[in-house]
């Protein structure tokens, strides 16, 4: 009855009661009900490596592992990472790698300690523990799409196919079939670019990353042309002196339920993605649109007045430029040719070019009328159109204006001039521009014939005493024959006598004629060895009068060269006549005069020289640069041109060879010709 009575009472006690053993209960961390997944000791240990712990994941291989754009790591292995910190409660330190081989080698040095998605072989179980896979990969191959599939390893023989370096994967394809010409990239990303772009046939790459990247960068003309029988799992690994850090992984991986699992490989394997107008982002920048436009329109009405000033301003600005150029450029002295367009149609030429070759706009539209009526003859015009196009791509490449080059060019009116062409590129203009140095050159072949009868004049008295000698012996001859009449051996010796001496001026005389008289230089096979002496038969007169000793060393079996004779002999003189100008310089009396001339071939026949060694004061080093240019002299006024050592250069260019001096001041100038053997038939003597 008491119970009864009072039964009201007790139930909103025990209610009460209740809350207050329940309130305290809720008040207690979740880890009094939950039981720690580690270990104690596990624990332990990664209470103290909380946050040290360096995980270093692949790098630029999405979706699997990657840093997005704004440098956070991501991808699905950092998804089952996140899940593993979430589930154990701790952090990872994570720290970037530059490369996969980076990170292998860093692994192996102990500088990072966990990664996410590498395979397993012999050599990395050696320094690494690995857990079970958490993902697998397929290997196909991506060509572009006008590649036709499938492809097998067999159609990619001597094709340019691309690896990601340092992937087990790519060694072991390498090594299995070799007959492919391999190319190895740092990232999926860069490879699928180089199949893209053509610089390669195909790429060996992951399904999943191939799609992640091609549709990350927009490439439209890739497809998956085969498949290989590659299929590999990725894992976590960890380094194997930490056992408790490898017992945590193991334990995390374990722990991740199935459905999470299903979601992060849905998640980053499905490429679909939700419809834009959905989006938050896509309500974003309709507000700032809207904004944006009622902001245009209040600008519109400013701008507009301020763009229709400035177009009024830039176009008068613009006509004064044009007035300006197009007065430049039909004052100037060069012929200007401005065409533009693959076709590279005429859209200029001044009136320089018209005046200089005769032809208008209208007859020379472009540079493939122009070509024919320039250069007629088909083969030169082959040789010039050749090198012009060659110059003009390597300007192009190096992004500088062209290198200079004279052709002839036949004018309208069939007479023809001497033009140096240079060429500049503008953007979207080539220009063409042509300077006539036609008397230039005819100015530069007399000068040249001056110098080359200021060197002659230079032997011609040398020569006079030559044929005095002679002379004498004739005369003493003749009066022997006349005090012994009767004696007819005597007679006739002394008329041999005679004879020879006679020849010997007519020999003489020959050559002096020869080395001075103009002609077209015409090159013929010859004998370096007979050009040199004589040559020097013009000038041993005057090194005998100097008291200059001269050696001479010709080498045997030496190539024929194919030369023109007066030109090389020209050479010789100038050289010569140099070194005895030098040697008429040296201080010491006491110091021999030498003058030393050899000749010899390479041992391969491919080159012959010829040295000409004095032992004179030598060239300052402050005019070795200058030494070659025409008129440069350090002669007394009256004693040179300046144009020998010019000369011989030209003449030695025009032969396909080169001239070089060697110099010691004080001691010795050397000059150094080489002439090229042009063909086998000039290499027999």
């Amino acid at each position: 009855m008491i119970l009864g009575k009072h039964k009201d009472i007790c139930a909103p006690f025990q209610i009460f009661l209740t809350l207050c053993l329940l309130v305290p209960l809720c008040l207690l961390p979740s880890e009094a009900f939950t039981k720690d997944l580690l270990s104690p000791q596990a624990r332990k240990w990664l209470t103290e490596h909380d946050g040290v712990i360096r995980l270093a994941p692949v790098p630029n291989y999405p979706p699997v592992d990657f840093q997005d754009e704004h440098g956070v790591f991501s991808g699905l292995s950092q998804d089952y990472v996140k899940a593993i910190e979430e589930l154990l409660g701790f952090q990872f330190k994570r720290v970037k790698v530059d490369s996969f081989p980076d990170l292998i080698q860093k692994l192996k040095n102990r500088e990072v300690d966990v990664t996410t998605s590498i395979g397993i072989n012999d050599e990395r179980e050696g320094f690494l523990d690995f857990q079970a896979p958490h993902v697998s990969v397929r290997k196909v191959i991506v060509a572009r799409q006008s590649v036709n599939g499938p492809l097998t390893w067999e159609d990619l023989a001597g094709k340019k196919v691309v690896l990601v370096d340092g992937y087990l994967v790519s060694k072991m394809i390498s090594e299995k079939y070799p007959k492919i010409n391999y190319h190895m990239v740092e990232n999926e990303a860069d490879g699928l670019n180089h199949v893209a772009l053509g610089d390669a046939y195909a790429m060996v790459v992951d399904l999943g990353s191939a799609s992640y990247n091609i549709q990350k960068a927009g490439i439209t003309n890739l497809h998956v042309a085969g498949k290989t029988e590659y299929e590999f799992d990725l894992r976590f690994a960890s380094r194997n002196d930490w056992p408790f850090l490898n017992e945590i992984l193991q334990v995390g991986l374990s722990s991740i339920p199935d459905h999470q699992r299903e979601k992060i490989y849905q998640k980053w394997t499905s490429f679909t993605q939700p419809a834009f107008y959905q989006t938050s982002q896509f309500w974003y920048l309709i507000s700032i649109l809207f904004f944006a436009i009622i902001l245009l329109l209040l600008a519109a009405l400013f701008v507009r007045n301020r763009l229709r000033l400035e177009v009024v301003r830039r176009t008068k600005s613009l006509h004064e430029s044009e007035e300006k150029f197009r007065t430049l450029a039909e004052r100037s002295p060069l012929a200007i040719y401005l065409f533009d367009g693959t076709e590279k149609k005429a859209s200029y030429i001044n009136t320089t070019f018209t005046k200089l070759f005769g032809y208008t706009i209208d007859e020379v539209p472009s540079l493939e009328k122009w070509w024919p009526l320039a250069y007629p003859d088909e083969s030169y015009r082959k040789e010039v159109s050749d090198e012009w196009d060659r110059k003009v791509a390597s300007a192009f490449n190096s992004k500088s204006d062209i290198e200079p080059m004279e052709t002839i060019v036949t004018c309208k009116d069939g007479s023809t001039k001497n033009i140096v062409w240079g060429y500049t590129f503008t953007g979207q203009q080539n220009w063409a521009f042509g300077l006539d140095v036609t008397e230039r050159n005819k100015l530069m072949e007399e000068q040249s014939r001056s110098a080359q009868l200021a060197a002659l004049g230079k032997v011609a008295a040398n020569i006079a005493h030559e044929i005095n000698n002679p002379t004498q012996a004739i005369v003493a001859f003749s009066e022997l024959i006349e005090e012994s009449s009767g004696q007819e051996d005597f007679v006739r010796e002394m008329a041999k006598r005679i004879t020879a001496e006679g020849l010997k001026i007519g020999e003489l005389v020959k050559t002096a004629l020869h080395y001075s008289r103009k002609e077209t230089p015409i090159k013929k096979p010859a004998d370096i060895n007979r050009i040199l002496k004589h040559a020097l038969s013009l000038l041993k007169g005057r090194m005998r009068k100097e008291n200059i000793n001269l050696v001479l060393d010709q080498g045997e079996n030496i190539p024929n060269l194919l030369v023109n004779s007066r030109e090389i002999a020209q050479v010789i003189i100038n050289l010569v006549n140099n070194s005895i100008d030098a040697l008429d310089e040296i201080k010491e009396p006491d110091r021999g005069k030498l003058i030393q001339i050899s000749t010899f071939k390479s041992n391969d026949k491919k080159e012959v020289q010829v040295i000409v060694h004095d032992n004179g004061e030598g060239i300052p080093e402050t005019n070795m640069t200058q030494i070659k240019e025409a008129f440069f002299t350090t002669k007394e006024a009256g004693r040179g041109t300046g144009l020998g050592l010019s000369i011989v250069d030209d003449i030695m260019r025009n032969h396909g060879g080169t001239f070089e001096l060697e110099s010691v001041e004080g001691e010795y100038t050397k000059a150094i010709l080489t002439f090229p053997v042009t063909s086998p038939s000039n290499a027999e003597n």
